[in-house]
């Protein structure tokens, strides 16, 4: 018996393994390189870490008579809301990445080829296909034609230029910050298209830094009119774009940092700094919430200090051996800020009719797991389907038809597809 329980074990531990290898093996092949034909597994990971942040913020609520240590968990876990600004950030490497490389290559290069196909077809599939099931199920429910209008605005982009009091879902305004960014960004280097990256660099982070720290002081009396209207303030084009600055900053400083690859692999210890300074940022709007009042200058302070934490922990792609980028670089974190942006998507309105279909929790603990964790795996799941049987299709078929020349870019020894390092 004794024999027979250790070759079970054996076989267990055997059978475990395997398919622990094999779902490494798959995430690398379900990954879609990048316009630059690169590819860092630990910023998939940070991905998989903002995306937890702000599913979890949606999700998780503390009873208020509750004891005051669960207030101060859901206080910590609200403060996930800064996941989106940790999308800001990634976003903004990402995609100026690109624009620096081809820049760099002289020439006057400037725009890497199949941008803006690239573009459309990684938001506006998933975000159309979001809005016909939402906006169907919100008339099944109601019957009730203005959802199906307040759908086709949000298609078009009203909502982010126009207030629509209407809720439709509250993770929206965030892509049409995004779009704002993907179409400043080209007019931006094409206006320093003469100047060195540098310049460019400090320029194109400079105004987006500044800009819209001025737009958000004009409008901030308004924003006295309540939640809705003031996330509509804040999103509004161009006062969320802050945070793309310090993603822009971290392209250039990696971009110039191939002329000494042996130098800056020690820079990835920095990644720490930026994980304490997260962590501080959620902790000191965690306290601004069980103070039970608005305190507008630490927002302000906070949505910048996490920018500035991301672009630190940004800083682990310059060495993936690093125990930091080993973790962020989990099969498991990876896959899911693979399917980061679906999940995004559909998260938030399917916790919420969760909330309103099953009401309070009335103190039950398995209720309450019920009301918020069966919508966070299923929309999960759901997020998971659409990533590998839409998305993912529509994005390979769109970057066959582009013809790049993808390997040019890449880092010295760097394989595409792969995690490269300067």
């Amino acid at each position: 018996m004794y024999v027979f329980g250790l070759v079970l074990r054996y076989l267990i531990q055997r059978i475990f393994f395997a398919m622990i290898s094999s779902f490494k093996s798959s995430v690398r092949k379900w990954v879609v390189p990048s316009s630059s034909g690169q590819h860092w597994d630990a910023v998939d990971g940070l991905r998989g870490i903002a995306i937890l942040m702000v599913v979890f913020c949606h999700g998780f609520y503390a009873n208020p008579h509750g004891p005051e240590w669960t207030q101060w968990l859901g206080a910590f876990i609200g403060a996930g809301a800064y996941g989106v600004h940790v999308f800001f950030v990634i976003s903004g490497f990402l995609i100026a990445q690109p624009f620096l490389s081809a820049k760099m290559k002289g020439g006057g290069l400037w725009y890497p080829q199949g941008y803006a196909t690239r573009r459309v077809l990684k938001i506006f599939p998933p975000f159309y296909l979001a809005i016909v099931l939402l906006g169907s199920w919100y008339f099944y429910q109601h019957r009730d034609l203005s959802y199906i209008i307040t759908g086709l605005q949000w298609a078009v982009g009203i909502p982010h230029v126009i207030y629509v009091a209407q809720p439709f879902n509250g993770s929206f305004w965030s892509l049409w910050v995004e779009l704002g960014f993907y179409l400043v960004l080209p007019i931006l280097f094409w206006l320093l298209r003469a100047r060195p990256v540098g310049t460019t660099v400090i320029w194109i982070a400079g105004l987006l830094l500044v800009v819209p720290l001025l737009t958000r002081s004009l409008d901030w009396p308004a924003s006295r009119q309540g939640g809705l209207y003031m996330l509509y303030i804040s999103g509004r084009f161009p006062n969320a774009l802050t945070n793309f600055a310090w993603g822009v900053l971290f392209a250039g400083l990696f971009a110039m940092s191939r002329k000494n690859p042996g130098l800056v692999k020690h820079w990835s210890a920095v990644g720490y700094a930026g994980v304490v300074l997260l962590t501080a940022v959620m902790a000191l709007r965690a306290w601004t919430t069980m103070q039970h009042d608005y305190f507008r200058w630490i927002d302000e302070l906070g949505l910048h200090l996490c920018g500035l934490a991301t672009f630190l922990m940004l800083f682990f792609v310059f060495n993936p051996a690093t125990p930091g980028a080993r973790l962020l670089s989990r099969p498991g974190l990876r896959y899911l800020g693979l399917v980061s942006y679906e999940w995004f998507l559909l998260h938030q309105p399917m916790i919420m009719e969760s909330i309103r279909f099953w009401g309070s929790a009335r103190g039950s603990f398995g209720r309450y797991l019920l009301i918020v964790g069966v919508p966070m795996i299923l929309s999960l799941a759901i997020a998971m389907f659409i990533y590998h049987f839409f998305s993912m299709p529509i994005i390979q078929w769109g970057r066959k038809k582009i013809k790049p020349s993808q390997n040019s870019n890449l880092a010295p020894g760097a394989k595409p597809g792969t995690a490269a390092t300067p």
